[in-house]
């Protein structure tokens, strides 16, 4: 079994910071303990649709990894710090497809090949990563949102599409939201 550690700077590029606000601490414990946003997207970018709630619940609301599925749709996973992993609870297992993953490395998408213990979105399982090995990963926006992304496209769509009842990056997941109260 892999051993992740995660280091969080205040001092990393789109690092979550105190303001000294009510519920902030919940906002920087949302940004470095569980996945920061999930946004799927047609293959013109527009319109995004925002996953992050679902994602970061543990017995939420499942979502389609993708809008169509077409060839060309694709989900972002960011997070204020680099990432090496996203751990996948599927509630439907996708059937075929051919899936794309890709960071983006300060110019253009580039794409990378993860260690898919998903074995292409049909099973529950983690994609891994070496961070060093996404070289010039680099912050971008996504649907105005600043953050270090990695995104999964489709190249062939699936004749299921893949049904995600959460995706985390460590591991952690909130256990209720709607509440100013939250449990890890």
């Amino acid at each position: 079994m892999a051993t992740y550690v995660t280091v969080f700077k205040s001092s990393d590029s789109g690092a979550p910071a105190l303001s000294g606000e009510v519920g902030k601490l919940l906002d920087v414990l949302d940004q470095t303990l569980v996945v920061g946003r999930v946004f799927s997207a047609p293959s013109a970018d527009t319109p995004f649709t925002d996953n992050s709630v679902e994602a970061r619940l543990d017995g939420g609301t499942a979502f389609g990894l993708l809008p169509g599925p077409t060839n060309g749709d694709r989900c972002y996973f960011g997070s204020s710090s680099k990432f090496a992993r996203l751990i996948f609870d599927l509630a439907v297992m996708g059937v075929g497809g051919t899936y794309v993953w890709e960071f983006w490395n300060g110019s253009v998408w580039t794409t990378f090949t993860p260690t898919d213990g998903t074995s292409g979105f049909t099973a529950d399982g983690t994609g891994s990563w070496s961070v060093a090995a996404l070289t010039g990963w680099a912050t971008t926006t996504v649907n105005s949102v600043t953050m270090y992304w990695v995104r999964v496209r489709a190249s062939t769509a699936p004749s299921t599409n893949p049904t995600v009842n959460s995706v985390s990056i460590l591991g952690w997941l909130r256990a209720f939201s709607g509440t100013n109260k939250a449990a890890y």
